[in-house]
């Protein structure tokens, strides 16, 4: 690798990781737990740091558990059955650290992000006003249709700030929505696609 290369490769790294670094957010351990043993149809989301193995990059993200789960499949390759599942769901129950390092593209691509640190940043200022029981009451706009935020690479980026919080979001059933466990299923994102509750 030359010397230009190198440095490229430097410059990658800080410039992809230095968002996840400054910011230094975790999920408790509890929450973490809940999201992983959550098997449903609405999957809750996990905190994770995920670095590529070939690359050397890393960045924290939220994706659903499911999501997650499959990626810890394609890397291992497990089988697509109870005992996989299973299996899938200890490794990622015995990492404390929340941080996975993948070598395979296709568990890559099972959680790649689709936010940018600028869009997380956007989310914090707009739900900054509002307390964690403001967002359990669903006092907020943010199921408004004519949001600035309907766009779909912010729902992951909503399940960030909600965990930053101390909150454990997942996303509902069908709608796409994001909901706070133990709201009452009143969402907190809601994707232009899918109906909106009053």
């Amino acid at each position: 690798m030359t010397h230009y290369g190198k440095m490229l490769k430097f410059l990658l790294l800080y410039a992809v990781t230095l968002p996840a670094m400054a910011a230094e957010y975790t999920q408790s351990a509890a929450s973490f737990e809940a999201a992983v043993s959550n098997i449903s149809t609405s999957p809750s989301y996990v905190m994770v740091t995920i670095a590529d193995a070939n690359t050397g990059l890393e960045r924290q993200i939220c994706t659903t558990a499911n999501f997650l789960a499959g990626a810890i499949h394609f890397e291992y390759g497990l089988g697509n059955d109870h005992a996989g599942l299973k299996r899938a769901t200890e490794l990622a129950l015995s990492n404390t650290s929340h941080r996975f390092v993948f070598t395979k593209q296709t568990a890559l691509d099972n959680v790649r992000i689709e936010f940018t640190p600028q869009d997380l940043e956007k989310v914090r200022a707009w739900l900054a006003p509002l307390s964690n029981e403001d967002l359990m009451a669903g006092a907020h706009p943010w199921t408004q249709r004519e949001s600035a935020y309907y766009a779909h690479r912010y729902r992951d980026a909503v399940a960030c700030v909600l965990i930053e919080r101390g909150l454990s979001p997942y996303q509902a059933d069908l709608s796409g929505q994001v909901v706070v466990a133990g709201s009452k299923d009143i969402p907190v994102y809601a994707p232009a696609i899918a109906p909106v509750h009053p």
